[in-house]
C-alpha cells in the first residue's frame, strides 16, 4: 500500500497511516531524512508521501512537524511557556540565496503558526540544552519554556537534514529533568500530523502571535560554566599529545569553539591540537577526501593500523594521521608511561569515539561507546558516584562479553540486578544494570550513568542556575567532548596503576596496554550475534 491510498480519507486507511507515520517519522532519536527543495510549493500529502517513499525531507514537512509536535505537547502535557529552538551548523544550501537556512527558517515558521514565541539559540551543541533548562529552572527565571526543537542530523552528512525534541519533566523532589519524547508524544504527532494532511491545520482560538527573541549568547556562558568546574571535568595528568576531532559540528562553532579550546588548555595536556573545527554547512561529519572527520566512522572498528591511515580505509583523517605521526615519534616516551589520544565528537556533538597510540603494536586502538562506559564505571565506583540502589544502562546493542564484564565488575563492590523494564523494581542494596533498548533518549529516560556502543555516554552534571545560587547537582546529559575526556581520564588514570586490584591489571606495561584495549573480548560469531538479538527482542517486547 502506498502513502497515496493511506491518505484517501477512510477510517482504516486513516489509522494505517497513522501507524505507518508512528514509525517512519521518529526512528530511535527523532526524525531525519535527505534534504529536498521542491521547485515550488507542494502540499502536506506530497511531503508526507516525499519522506514515506524516498526518506526525503522538505521545508513544507519539517514546518507541519514542528506545529504538531507543539500541538501534541500541549494536549499531552501542558503549556509549552514558548518554544526554545536551535541547530548544528549544517545547511547543504548554505550560499544559496533562495535556499540558505531554508530548514532552520521552516521549525521557526512552524512554531510561529502555533502562535507561540521562540527563544532562538541558533547553533549550539546537543549537550548545553539540558544544561540551559536546568539554567533556567526557576519559577522567577527569564526563560519558563518547557519545550525544546533542535534541527540536526546528528552524526550523518549535511544532505540530511532532521528534528529532535527535548522537554522538562518534573521530579517527584521538585526538582526538573530533561528528557526525549515518549513513544505516546510521538504517536499523537504522527497522529495529528496525518490529521493536517486530511483535514488541513488544526485551528485553534489563541491571542498569542509569534515572536522571536534571539538568546545565542547565553549557551556558551553555560557550558564555559559547566566545563570549568572540577566535578564535570576533571585535570589530567601524563597525557602528552591530544588531537581533538569536532567533525566540522557544533562545538566547532567560534563560540563553543573557544571554550573548549580555553578550558582544555587548562586541565592538563602539554600539546592540544585540534581539527574539524572550520565548519562550512557542508562539511559536517565529512567524509570525502582528507577532510573526513567526526565520530560516525568508527562503529565496529577496534584496532586501526599504520598502512590503513596512510594509504587503506582510513587515509584522509587528519585526527588519526595526527596521532599516528606523533605516536611513531614519540614512541619511547609513550611506551614509559606518557599516553597520545585523539577524540573524536560528532555533528551535534552528543556523541564520542576516543583512540590512543599503542608503541607495541604500533598501531590505533579504538575506544566505542562501550569500552568507554566499561571505564567510566571504574571511574566512578572509585570516586563514590555509583552506590548501592543506583542504575548503569545500557542497550541491546551492547554486546554480550562487554555486559558480562561490566556486570562482574560491579559485583566485586555490591550486588547487582539485571534490569529489562523501568517498571522493574531494584532493592536498595543493589546496583542495577538496565538492559535498554537502542536510543540515548531510553538512558536519558532513565536519569543514570549509561552509554550505547555507537559512543553515546550519559552521565550527571552539575549547573548553577541563572541567579547563581540554585545548584542542580544531577542534570543528565550526552556530552561527547567531555565524555572522550572521561574515557581519557579514566584509562590513563588505569594505566599509571590506579584501580589495578579491581581491574585485575598486569604490572608489565606492554600487557596492561594489551588488557586496557581489550578489557573484554568483541563478539566474534553468529551464536553470539543471535543471543543479542534475541534478549533485545524481549527487551522491545517489556519495554
Amino acid at each position: 500500500m502506498c502513502s497515496s491510498d493511506l491518505l484517501e480519507g477512510s477510517p482504516a486507511s486513516v489509522e494505517g497511516a497513522i501507524r505507518m507515520a508512528a514509525y517512519r517519522f521518529h526512528g530511535t532519536d527523532g526524525l531525519r531524512g535527505r534534504t529536498m527543495v521542491p521547485a515550488s510549493p507542494i502540499s502536506l500529502r506530497e511531503a508526507i508521501e516525499a519522506f514515506v517513499l524516498r526518506k526525503q525531507l522538505t521545508p513544507e514537512l519539517l514546518q507541519a512537524l514542528v506545529r504538531n509536535t507543539i500541538y501534541a505537547y500541549e494536549s499531552l502535557m501542558g503549556e509549552t511557556m514558548g518554544v526554545v529552538i536551535g541547530r548544528d551548523p549544517r545547511d547543504l544550501y548554505r550560499g544559496d540565496p533562495q535556499k540558505e537556512l531554508l530548514f532552520y527558517k521552516a521549525l521557526q515558521e512552524g512554531v510561529h503558526s502555533t502562535g507561540q514565541k521562540t527563544y532562538d539559540l541558533d547553533v549550539v551543541p546537543v549537550p548545553c540544552i539540558p544544561y540551559l533548562m536546568a539554567y533556567w529552572n526557576d519559577p522567577h527565571g527569564p526563560i519558563q519554556s518547557r519545550l525544546v526543537l533542535y534541527k540536526t542530523a546528528s552524526h550523518n552528512p549535511a544532505s540530511q537534514d532532521g528534528l529532535k525534541i527535548f522537554f522538562r519533566r518534573s521530579r517527584q523532589d521538585g526538582e526538573e529533568e530533561c528528557v526525549k519524547p515518549p513513544v505516546e508524544l510521538e504517536w499523537a504527532i504522527s497522529a495529528l500530523l496525518m490529521k493536517e494532511a486530511l483535514e488541513g491545520p488544526l485551528k485553534k482560538k489563541s491571542s498569542r502571535t509569534g515572536e522571536r527573541e534571539k538568546i545565542e549568547e547565553t549557551a556558551p556562558l553555560v557550558l564555559r560554566q559547566v566545563m570549568d568546574d572540577a566535578e564535570n571535568l576533571s585535570p589530567l595528568e601524563s597525557v602528552d599529545f591530544m588531537v581533538a576531532d569536532l567533525a566540522n559540528g557544533s562545538f566547532a562553532w567560534p563560540p563553543y569553539r573557544e571554550v573548549a579550546q580555553d578550558i582544555l588548555k587548562k586541565k592538563g595536556v602539554a600539546r592540544l591540537l585540534w581539527v574539524g573545527n572550520s565548519p562550512n554547512g557542508r562539511n559536517i561529519n565529512s567524509n570525502e577526501g582528507n577532510d573526513r572527520v567526526g565520530a560516525a566512522h568508527f562503529e565496529n572498528v577496534f584496532r586501526i593500523s599504520a598502512e590503513e591511515i596512510e594509504n587503506g580505509k582510513f587515509h584522509g583523517f587528519p585526527a588519526l594521521h595526527a596521532l599516528l605521526e606523533y605516536g611513531k615519534e614519540h614512541a619511547g616516551e609513550i611506551a614509559d608511561g606518557k599516553m597520545a589520544w585523539a577524540i573524536f565528537t560528532d555533528g551535534d556533538g552528543d556523541r564520542s569515539y576516543a583512540a590512543f597510540y599503542n608503541p607495541f603494536s604500533r598501531e590505533i586502538e579504538v575506544i566505542d561507546g562501550d569500552k568507554a562506559f566499561f571505564f567510566h564505571v571504574v571511574k566512578a565506583m572509585a570516586n563514590g558516584k555509583l552506590r548501592p540502589g543506583d542504575r548503569v544502562a545500557v542497550t541491546v546493542e551492547s554486546s554480550v562479553p562487554f555486559v558480562n564484564a561490566l556486570f562482574a565488575y560491579l559485583q566485586k563492590f555490591h550486588p547487582v540486578q539485571m534490569m529489562f523494564s523501568p517498571r522493574d523494581p531494584l532493592p536498595e542494596h543493589r546496583i542495577g544494570l538496565v538492559i535498554a533498548p537502542v536510543g540515548d533518549k531510553y538512558i536519558l529516560d532513565q536519569q543514570c550513568y549509561g552509554a550505547e556502543s555507537s559512543g553515546h555516554c550519559i552521565k550527571p552534571y552539575k549547573v548553577v542556575g541563572w541567579d547563581g545560587k540554585r545548584v542542580h547537582e544531577r542534570v543528565f546529559a550526552g556530552n561527547g567532548l567531555i565524555s572522550s575526556w572521561d574515557t581519557v581520564c579514566a584509562m590513563n588514570g588505569a594505566l599509571q596503576g590506579e584501580y589495578r586490584e579491581k581491574l585485575d591489571l598486569p604490572e608489565e606495561r606492554k600487557a596492561r596496554t594489551e588488557k586496557l584495549a581489550r578489557p573484554y573480548e568483541p563478539p566474534r560469531n553468529e551464536i553470539v550475534r543471535s543471543e543479542e538479538r534475541r534478549v533485545g527482542k524481549e527487551c522491545r517486547s517489556r519495554w
